[in-house]
């Protein structure tokens, strides 16, 4: 037995109401249902339970569903809102998308509803997983913040000529990369050995480039550990020139921010996929569009958007339920990834939070 579901209804009239909740029963749900037909019904029912939709009439005497849906706006609620209406000119449609309704449905074609509340409910919980990793990200770089505050990283001091050589490391080197102080102090070139092989590059390009021009260094890197392992480490440092012919020295701070990277790492994964498909969501179609629309007009050049719908998508759903239009979408998914190159377009760096990884990255 299904979870129940539920749902507001702002209608005026009872029976149309009925007519709402019959075909939710229809589509697989277990609705449960409270009507309403005012501001001020409105207002107590939302604060008073927890509601999973919202499907509202678009006019009634007294109220509207723009009134509605301004309603739940300002009480910062995140429920979805379908509008369900007799008549609706497309203008007035495009408008309820604008003001935040998630879909419109013609009562006449109440069949589509479930179809559009499985997808909305869908979304919002993928909202909720996506505020969810903020949170969490809020959370960790707060403790973040306060570990640095109150407890050292890596402190070091290194001689930088032709290669790197740290002159002093702190004990706190051990525990994150499993070699004991000295390792590091040792002949040779060992910390630049122990950068990622696909960053190390870049990061003695920054090196160099930094004490060429006496300002602070700062960079993020990965480091591979005695046990295998590859960090992230946030390395930042001052540079006092040398006297002539004496190298330059190097006096910084490393800290471990692997799992801010990671943290990163998901949301972006969470915010520009779709969860069923694996595949590039809406908001990374909109970003990727606008850039592309951009670049078209500077050079003068065109763009081209190719659309893919499954047909009867919404009979499918309707009549074999969601688990079955999961289904579907996942299956349609796979075949459109079989389609494109082995590697999936990256996220393009200019929509992310630019740092000096990441740009060198990009």
């Amino acid at each position: 037995m299904s979870d129940p579901l539920r749902v507001l209804i702002v209608e005026d009239l009872e029976a149309d109401a009925l007519l709402v909740e019959r075909e939710l029963r229809r589509g697989g749900f277990s609705p449960v249902c409270r009507r309403v037909e005012s501001a001020e019904g409105m207002t107590e029912a939302l604060t008073s339970e927890p509601w999973d939709v919202i499907i509202s009439d678009h006019g009634m005497p007294g109220f509207s569903a723009p009134a509605a849906l301004a309603t739940l706006q300002g009480l910062k609620l995140d429920v979805p809102f379908i509008i369900v209406s007799g008549s609706i000119g497309e203008e007035l449609a495009v408008d309820a998308m604008r003001s935040g309704a998630a879909d419109f449905i013609l009562k006449g074609s109440l069949m589509k509803l479930p179809a559009a509340v499985t997808r909305e409910l869908r979304d919002a919980a993928e909202r909720r997983t996506r505020h969810e990793t903020e949170r969490r990200l809020r959370e960790s770089e707060e403790r973040f913040r306060l570990l640095v505050e109150q407890v050292p990283g890596i402190t070091y001091e290194a001689e930088y000529d032709a290669v790197f050589r740290p002159i002093f490391v702190s004990r706190q080197i051990l525990s994150l990369s499993g070699f004991q102080p000295a390792q590091w102090l040792s002949a040779g070139d060992f910390w630049t050995e122990h950068i990622h092989q696909e960053d190390r590059a870049r990061v003695e390009g920054e090196r160099r480039r930094a004490r060429e021009a006496g300002s602070p260094f700062s960079s993020s890197y990965r480091i591979v550990g005695k046990d295998g392992r590859v960090n992230w480490w946030q390395d930042c440092a001052k540079i006092s020139p040398g006297p002539a012919g004496a190298p330059a020295v190097f006096r910084g701070v490393v800290v471990d921010v692997t799992e801010q990277v990671r943290a990163e790492e998901t949301i972006r994964e969470v915010a520009y996929h779709d969860r069923l498909t694996g595949l590039p969501n809406r908001t990374y179609f909109e970003h990727l569009l606008r850039e592309e629309i951009t670049d078209a007009l500077a050079r003068e050049g065109t763009v081209a958007v190719l659309s893919v719908r499954p047909l009867r998508f919404a009979e499918v759903v309707s009549t074999l339920g969601a688990r079955c239009g999961d289904h579907v979408a996942s299956e349609t998914g796979r075949r459109i990834r079989e389609c494109l190159p082995p590697s999936p377009p990256a996220i393009p760096a200019r929509w992310r939070k630019r740092s000096q990884r990441e740009s060198a990255a990009a």
